[in-house]
């Protein structure tokens, strides 16, 4: 969904909300990886842009700030959002009683379970799409 460097997560993200950036809402999981310096995370930042296709950014690295005086390791930051149900019904253009059913016969996209309710990873159902031709 959104792939970015940065060695201050939070207030990057904080920043993305003050501007009006729509994908901060739909973030449900974040994952961190950290890297020696800024050079090796603008790398892995530029694959991960080229092979995982984020939707909200696809310019890439921004030019470098000037250096503070006590540095932080770089980190990438990505992530594949869980999705609700009705995500999922509006994706496959079917209604929830077809997907209740198919996880009854586990025969539905992998789903976890936060609570009662049910989420989904596009990356999964992508897959698990492929599998039905």
């Amino acid at each position: 969904m959104y792939v970015g460097a940065s060695d201050r997560v939070e207030q990057r993200i904080r920043e993305h909300r003050w501007s009006g950036a729509e994908w901060v809402d739909q973030l449900h999981r974040l994952t961190v990886v950290e890297y020696p310096d800024r050079k090796a995370a603008e790398h892995a930042e530029s694959q991960a842009i080229a092979t995982e296709r984020p939707l909200y950014n696809i310019t890439g690295t921004v030019p470098l700030r000037p250096k503070r005086a006590t540095a932080r390791p770089s980190t990438v930051v990505s992530d594949d959002p869980l999705l609700d149900l009705d995500w999922l019904c509006a994706y496959l253009r079917v209604d929830k009683k077809s997907v209740y059913t198919l996880r009854y016969r586990n025969e539905g996209p992998p789903a976890y379970r936060i609570g009662r309710h049910l989420r989904y990873r596009k990356s999964e159902v992508d897959q698990w799409l492929d599998g039905q031709r």
